[in-house]
């Protein structure tokens, strides 16, 4: 069974011969591990192309440093944001919102998607073309709140959700605006599935009452899931866990069967695209599998933590050494970049 065969089954709840399987060249792993790990992703491959253009990441300018030598590098996007980097390749911390103020809103403009033509899109669209004889195409499209929290104080984004604050309404219709560009750019490739998602999840539930979401979110989301013939594919993480399920696609593929999402499980490594990066922790590994079966959506996550200490027996005076809490925000500047 070919790759793109083996996922179309999986999404038409057909059995496919393997589990499909899709791996992310996440940034901050090429930094850390170099050529060591290009080459390893090159080698074994997944089901959804041969990650063309792949290659390793510039290194970290000599001015990205403090005087004690750990990295420190300050970066303004394309939307006006800048942001603090403590690791390389990991999605950084905003430090300056273009639209912290909303009297900024009235001049704002944001940055135009890529373009769908030209000689550097004739050349990717081509590699697609030859690629989807054999794997399956997912592109990415991009985010909505996380979007907004980039542009906007996290805090602040929230009470104008609740506020059903003009201001937010217009900011968040401009940023779909903006998504719907990738989208048109993706179906312009010719791409099976389009990529979509958000982190909604905290620990102990969702960051916006299913009220708001339903209110404010669930429409954009139905304007961007409209192109026919294609798979929506969304993911919503929350917590340090990092699990993360799909939900069913609101599309049809051109066959006329019910299509369904796979799992994506999103690193929020940084990438071109403004970025995606991995949540670990020290001390918990966690591994997540995702069900669909047709009428219900189920997530299994199995999390191994360090063991317990054993308790001191009564009347014992001696203690239990805490774990260590291992290796903090500013990780040693020292990387493979060749």
């Amino acid at each position: 069974m070919l790759a793109r065969e083996r996922v179309f089954a999986a999404l038409d709840f057909r059995p496919p011969d393997v589990v499909p399987l899709r791996v992310f060249p996440a940034q901050g792993g090429l930094h850390e591990h170099g050529r060591k790990l290009l080459d390893l992703l090159r080698a074994t491959g997944h089901d959804f192309g041969d990650f063309p253009g792949l290659a390793l990441p510039e290194p970290p300018l000599p001015t990205d440093f403090d005087p004690d030598g750990s990295y420190h590098a300050f970066r303004t996007d394309a939307w006006g944001t800048t942001w603090e980097y403590r690791i390389p390749g990991i999605w950084g911390h905003p430090l300056k919102w273009p639209l912290a103020e909303w009297a900024a809103l009235e001049s704002y403009q944001a940055p135009p998607p890529p373009p769908a033509e030209g000689p550097e899109f004739d050349a990717l669209r081509a590699t697609w073309a030859r690629l989807r004889e054999r794997y399956y195409h997912m592109e990415w499209a991009g985010s909505i709140f996380e979007k907004l929290h980039s542009l906007r104080r996290f805090e602040d984004v929230l009470v104008d959700i609740a506020q059903d604050a003009p201001q937010i309404n217009r900011l968040a219709d401009l940023v779909v605006e903006n998504v719907e560009g990738w989208v048109r750019r993706a179906l312009a490739l010719g791409a099976d599935g389009i990529q979509f998602g958000d982190d909604f999840g905290t620990m102990t539930g969702p960051i916006v009452s299913p009220a708001h979401w339903r209110r404010f979110f669930k429409p954009r989301y139905h304007r961007l899931f409209a192109p026919r013939g294609r798979t929506s594919f969304f993911t919503s993480a929350g917590g340090s866990s990092g699990c993360s399920t799909t939900s069913p696609s609101s599309a049809s593929r051109s066959s006329g069967r019910s299509s369904r999402s796979t799992t994506r499980t999103r690193s929020r490594e940084s990438a071109p695209s403004g970025g995606s990066s991995s949540r670990s922790t020290p001390t918990a590994a966690t591994s997540c599998s995702v069900a669909r079966p047709r009428t219900s959506a189920t997530t299994s996550c199995a999390r191994s933590t360090p063991s317990t200490p054993a308790r001191a027996a009564p009347g014992s005076t001696s203690r239990s050494t805490p774990a260590s809490p291992g290796p903090t925000s500013r990780r040693s500047s020292r990387r493979r970049w060749s």
